[in-house]
Parts: structure tokens; C-alpha cells; sequence
């Protein structure tokens, strides 16, 4: 549903974006909310561009920049493909020590650019990323997992790695469900078994002070054999944080094609080659 032109002055239209260089794999992008918007110490929104060719599953990353010497880390991240492609999706999305990692299963029969974007800042009070115990994805079924920060602390991202590299995997949903918890559903389209593990990045936020909350966006119906987009904004004022989408549906057929930040929000797109009409729901976590 996105095309990176149409993005692109999609947030500089809305909130301002404003773009520098940033030193990444791939061709880099930085990104930062207008001045109006509060933000945590560092905070940046990065991104780095590469080609999924057909018929293969091909990783990405981006790493967060030194500001002011200081090393930022990811608060969050994704991933987004170009074009309308029903056939590419998000196998797995997740954060490294200093960047944000993906891999896209193109199972089209050409080439797909994407990018892999990180929400980046300046390390928090209390900042944990931690990786789940594997969870079992039998072939030709969709399994869920949820991780929960340690208590007392506020979620800040998340996201799953598969073990299958076979471009029949994918996420189906991975959102903040709630304020400590990440959750993800991945489909296994593929003969062979395979298992995952779900990450989650905390820290100890006072919620009052940072006005942290996490925000719904209004249902979307994705009909069959369509591709969908929902997007969700931030109050004005506070910086994204986070984001991500749920889809009503179990079906194996239908697959998270983009999940990413922009200036002010999160927008994701969702491919559905079942032959039943399914809903999306976007969020965003926001603060200050």
C-alpha cells in the first residue's frame, strides 16, 4: 500500500520530518519530529534502505548513531516494503544491542525494496532488552507469545525472530499489547517446523512525567486478497515511542507486510490472500 515517496512527504506534511544523514548498512536516512514535539535525550528516527530479490528471505539492519558521542539505543523499530506486493512480508523484526534487525520474505516472482527503520534515544533509566525462551511454530499452524517487562517497568518496544528462514514464515501481528507486555502471532506456511523467540525492550518510566500512554487506532477492514494499511498518531506534543498492529484473523494466509515509525505515529500494512475479509488495529506507545 506504501510507496517510500508517498511516506516520506505523507510526514513531512503532518508533523514536519526533518532528514540528515546517518551512518548504516544500505543507504541511510535520519529522521526527527518537529519542534513542537517533546522527545526523550537522543531521540531519532532512523532508517536504511535495501532489495529483497525474489524468492528469497533477505536481513536488514539499521544502526542508531552517536549523539553528542553518546551511543543511542533502539526504543523500537520495523520494517517497510515498497509497493503492493502481496507475496512480501515481515519474517521477523527485532532489536540488537545499538540498531534494529529484519528479514522480508519475498515469495514474488521479482525484486522488493524495503527498508528497516529504529527508534533511537539515548539509553534510558532502567533500559532492558531481553529475548524470550524459544516457542514452539509447528508447520501450517500460527502460534502467539507474549513477553512481559519485569514489574514496575514500561514497555518501550518489541518484536520476534524466527528460526525459518523459508519465505512461508512471517509475522502475522506484533503489537504493544498493553504498557508491559509485547505480543506476537507468527504464521508458519511451510512444511518444515520451526520455533521463535519474542523480544521486549523495557526501562523504568515515570508515567506521569513523560505522559507515556499507549494509543489505539481505529479499526480497518482488510478485505480478501487486498493489501491494508492502518496508521495511529501520537497526541500532540509527545514522540513515538513505539507501534505495531493486531489482525482479528488466525489464518496463515495473512501476513504483516510493513510495521514503522514515522514523526509523530506508527503506520503498518497487512497483506490478506485469504479468501475472508479480516480487521486491522493499529497502536502506538507515545510519551515525552
Amino acid at each position: 500500500m506504501r510507496q517510500r515517496a508517498r511516506v516520506a512527504v505523507f510526514c513531512w506534511t503532518l508533523v514536519g520530518l526533518t532528514v540528515a544523514g546517518a551512518a548504516a548498512a544500505g543507504t541511510a536516512r535520519a529522521g526527527q519530529a518537529g519542534p513542537a514535539a517533546t522527545k526523550p535525550a537522543g531521540y531519532r528516527i532512523v532508517s536504511a534502505d535495501f532489495t529483497a530479490p525474489a524468492g528469497q528471505d533477505t536481513s536488514g539492519h539499521v544502526a542508531c548513531p552517536k549523539v553528542s558521542g553518546v551511543q543511542t539505543v533502539p526504543l523500537s523499530g520495523g520494517a517497510l516494503i515498497d509497493g503492493t506486493n502481496l507475496q512480501a512480508s515481515i519474517n521477523s523484526s527485532w532489536p540488537g544491542a545499538t540498531g534494529w534487525n529484519a528479514r522480508i520474505s519475498n515469495a514474488g516472482a521479482t525484486a522488493n525494496g524495503f527498508a528497516v527503520y529504529a527508534v533511537c534515544a539515548k539509553k534510558l533509566t532502567g533500559y532492558l532488552r531481553q529475548e524470550s525462551a524459544a516457542v514452539s511454530n509447528p508447520a501450517g499452524s500460527q502460534n502467539g507469545a507474549g513477553y512481559k517487562c519485569p514489574s514496575g517497568d514500561q514497555l518501550l518496544g518489541g518484536g520476534a525472530l524466527s528460526s525459518s528462514s523459508s519465505t512461508s514464515v512471517n509475522l502475522n501481528s506484533s503489537w504493544p499489547s498493553g504498557t508491559s507486555i509485547w505480543y506476537v502471532y507468527v504464521n508458519n506456511a511451510s512444511a518444515t517446523a520451526a520455533s521463535f523467540h519474542v523480544y521486549h525492550l523495557c526501562a523504568k518510566l515515570s508515567v506521569s512525567a513523560t505522559s507515556y500512554q499507549l494509543v489505539a487506532g481505529s479499526p480497518v477492514t482488510n478485505a480478501a486478497g487486498t493489501q491494508s494499511e492502518a496508521s495511529v498518531f501520537c497526541p500532540d506534543g509527545l514522540a513515538t515511542i513505539s507501534g505495531g498492529l493486531v489482525v482479528t484473523s488466525t489464518s496463515i494466509d495473512i501476513a504483516l507486510n510493513t510495521t514503522f515509525p514515522f514523526a509523530g505515529g506508527w503506520g503498518a500494512d497487512e497483506n490478506n490472500q485469504s479468501s475472508a475479509a479480516t480487521t486491522l488495529t493499529g497502536y502506538a506507545l507515545c510519551a515525552s
